[in-house]
C-alpha cells in the first residue's frame, strides 16, 4: 500500500475527494434533467447508473476530503465487536484470555417477569 503520510499525497486524496464530489454533482444534475423530462416514466438503467454514481461520488468524496491522509488509518475495535472475538487474544500478561463465548457475564439483579410488565402498565 502506498505511503500516504506525506503533506503532498494528503492533498492528493482532499483533491480526489473534491474531484469525486464533482463529478458526482455533474451525474446528479444530469438525473435531475432526464427524471422531469416528460411523460413520467418508470426509472431506466441509465437513471439508476447515475443515482449509484451520485451517491458512491459524494459518498466516497466527503469521506476522502474530510479525512485525507487518515482514512488510512487503523482503528481499534472492541473485543466482542471484533474478527478475533472466538479466538485466543494474547494480553500484556502473555497468557491469552478464553474466547468471548467462555466469558462469564454479570449476573443480573433485575428480573423481568410478565406479571412485573402488567403490573407496570397499570
Amino acid at each position: 500500500m502506498p505511503d500516504f503520510t506525506y503533506r503532498h499525497n494528503d492533498l492528493l486524496l482532499r483533491f480526489t475527494g473534491v474531484l469525486a464530489i464533482a463529478i458526482a454533482v455533474v451525474a446528479l444534475r444530469q438525473l435531475y434533467s432526464l427524471v422531469h423530462l416528460p411523460p413520467h416514466h418508470e426509472a431506466s438503467l441509465i437513471e439508476l447508473a447515475l443515482a449509484a454514481i451520485g451517491f458512491l461520488g459524494t459518498s466516497g468524496g466527503s469521506a476522502l476530503v474530510v479525512l485525507g491522509r487518515h482514512i488510512f488509518d487503523e482503528v481499534v475495535v472492541a473485543r466482542p465487536w471484533g474478527r478475533a472475538a472466538s479466538y485466543k487474544i494474547p494480553t500484556r500478561s502473555g497468557k491469552p484470555q478464553p474466547p468471548i463465548e467462555q466469558l462469564s457475564a454479570v449476573p443480573s439483579s433485575v428480573t423481568v417477569t410478565s406479571l412485573s410488565c402488567v403490573g407496570a402498565a397499570r
